[in-house]
Parts: C-alpha cells; structure tokens; sequence
C-alpha cells in the first residue's frame, strides 16, 4: 500500500509473490479463511493495476 502511495507500481508488482505467499501461508495456518485469502489477494492485484 505505500509503494501504491507513493506511485511506485513497478516495485509494487516485484512485492506482490511475496504478498500472496504471506496470505497464503496464513490461510494454510488457519490464521485466516482461504476464501478470504483469495479475497485479499485479488483486491490487492487490482489496486496495483489501477495505479
């Protein structure tokens, strides 16, 4: 979110494999749902392609 502030979208979408392995990592822990993982993943990609 900060580099998105920041108007950084190409360093954003290097970070973004890490983004969805941390979600994931959670979701495979139970930490948070799957579905909400997928959730988070998708709103997130979507916010990078609209900056």
């Amino acid at each position: 979110m900060k580099l998105l502030a920041e108007g950084n979208k190409e360093e954003a979408m290097k970070i973004f494999p890490n983004y969805q392995k941390a979600v994931d990592k959670a979701a495979t822990h139970g930490t948070i749902h799957r579905n909400k993982a997928d959730r988070l993943k998708a709103r997130m990609w979507n916010k990078i392609l609209a900056a």
